[in-house]
């Protein structure tokens, strides 16, 4: 397969446009190395977990065949899957080099992100509307599910976010939750129903919610 890469260096600023060919089942790790890449992020399509959070090689997630990997690491992360998650077919990968994956403060345990995420999920009730049950109650049950998971927020979001349209059915069965539940997910996080095409949209005031979203700490930094 024929790939178009936008090469961002961070220790030069620098960005470049490439061209590599990689057979069908290359890994991540295998595209890396076709461009010299020591070190490498995906911050356009992982956008929540801040650029510490990928102090190892690996995606926080990617779907394969239907079914959802968690934290794949780059040399089982599969470049064909990582393209049809984020639907970038027909699009330019964008890739950040350059950064050190040692040092740094460290993660919060999850116990403490989901703790975050509960405090951050609360300030986003002026953008949505639930019905059946109060925001609160929904807030609560999402912190709860992918905590006793033990899935990261931002691999959630991430999730949520990967798609600028969905079927509650499709995001259902990626999830493992219910019809009605993954409904409620989608308002939540700033999508609308389109009756005349059948499926969730991002509303106009989406960016904000992400960015609120982002307030969700995930490491232990301290002045």
């Amino acid at each position: 397969m024929d790939l178009n890469l936008i090469v961002t260096d961070v220790m030069t600023g620098e960005t470049t446009k490439t061209a590599v060919r990689l057979n069908k089942e290359a890994t991540i790790s295998e595209l890396l190395s076709a461009i010299g890449a020591g070190t490498a992020e995906f911050p356009k399509y992982y956008p929540f977990s801040g650029k510490l959070m990928f102090g190892e090689p690996r995606l926080p997630f990617a779907v394969s065949e239907g079914r959802i990997l968690y934290e794949v690491p780059f040399e089982k992360a599969k470049v064909c899957d990582f393209i049809s998650t984020m639907d970038l077919s027909n699009q330019a990968i964008e890739i950040t080099v350059g950064i050190p994956w040692a040092g740094g403060p460290g993660l919060y345990d999850l116990e403490q992100m989901w703790e975050s995420a509960l405090q951050v999920l609360g300030t986003i009730a002026v953008f949505c509307s639930v019905s059946g049950y109060s925001l609160k109650d929904f807030i609560h049950w999402f912190c709860k599910l992918f905590q006793k998971r033990k899935k990261k927020p931002h691999t959630v979001f991430h999730i949520i976010y990967s798609r600028p349209m969905w079927t509650h059915h499709d995001l259902a069965s990626l999830l493992d939750i219910g019809p009605d539940r993954a409904k409620d997910m989608l308002k939540v996080f700033g999508y609308r129903y389109d009756n005349s095409k059948k499926i969730y949209t991002q509303r106009e005031d989406i960016d904000e919610i992400k960015s609120k979203l982002s307030d969700v700490k995930s490491l232990d930094i301290r002045k």
